[in-house]
């Protein structure tokens, strides 16, 4: 039986084709983290009611171990954009923070944005239900692929406050490649 699962292939062979193949997934798979140390609670990231914004970075910290190989990054800090490696892959943007809005009930969207003919490709609404002034933490997770204007543009992560005022601080995203584009 054993036989009949490795074919032609004998035990060892079997074993060395296994780790290949997990090999290449590594290579395929991986992630990034970006932590923002320049907005914080005593000097947020501010948007204003009705503008659209962006999540900007300053001075961050990174983990960029589990970066697949041949990939130097997923965030470029000077335009302050995802960057996209190949056309196709697939990505899970993880973007944590902590926000405060000047109303009660404010609502804001949030989303990334690759200009060209699509504009927004993935976004989420945001619901401040805590009240004026009052800190919350929020951890979205936008689903996204890359195709040819992914790859001119990149991607602006775009913050839209609907009817107050945002403070944004505290970001951590951890942008996760799931899937290399054929």
């Amino acid at each position: 039986m054993i036989q009949e699962l490795l074919g032609s292939d004998n035990l060892p062979n079997a074993t060395i084709k296994i780790n290949e193949n997990f090999a290449e997934i590594e290579n395929y798979t991986g992630w990034q983290q970006i932590t923002d140390t320049t907005y914080t609670s005593g000097s947020p990231l501010a948007i204003a009611s009705g503008i659209t914004g962006k999540i900007q970075t300053g001075t961050i910290t990174e983990i960029t171990t589990q970066l697949p190989t041949g990939v130097s990054t997923f965030w470029n800090n000077t335009t302050d954009k995802i960057v996209a490696v190949n056309n196709g892959d697939a990505f899970t943007l993880s973007l944590r923070f902590k926000s405060k809005m000047n109303v009660s009930n404010g609502i804001a969207d949030i989303g990334i944005n690759i200009g060209g003919a699509l504009n927004i490709i993935s976004q989420e609404t945001l619901l401040f239900s805590k009240g004026s002034g009052v800190e919350q933490r929020f951890d979205i997770d936008l689903s996204y692929f890359t195709g040819t204007t992914f790859i001119a543009n990149g991607g602006e992560i775009e913050v839209l406050p609907i009817n107050g005022d945002i403070e944004i601080y505290d970001i951590v995203m951890v942008i996760i490649r799931t899937h290399k584009g054929r």
